[in-house]
């Protein structure tokens, strides 16, 4: 049974495949927003002008900080060394 027999109403149906279905992970605030704003129709997934329902403004594009943690000279996270990160460079603030 295809979806338009399960939820014959297609804002119904395109909520729930947004809400569901479509997942991404931004690698810095603005690599987040870009993508809500094409798949949500707003930056903020949590307003009602949004095509589907969320609980908070990220939806399901999900940004969150995350301070490097050397071991070896290397980031855990991102395999960056700490000679490449520098005070004003944006993967060491």
């Amino acid at each position: 049974m295809g979806p338009e027999k399960q939820i014959p109403d297609l804002q119904e149906r395109l909520s729930r495949i947004f809400a569901k279905k479509i997942y991404g992970i931004a690698i810095t605030g603005l690599t987040g927003l870009a993508p809500r704003r094409s798949l949500y129709c707003t930056k903020d997934a949590g307003n009602e002008y949004n095509v589907a329902d969320f609980e908070d403004q990220q939806g399901n594009i999900r940004f969150r900080r995350i301070e490097h943690t050397w071991k070896n000279g290397k980031c855990r996270y991102g395999n960056v060394s700490k000679e490449e990160v520098r005070p004003g460079n944006r993967s060491g603030d």
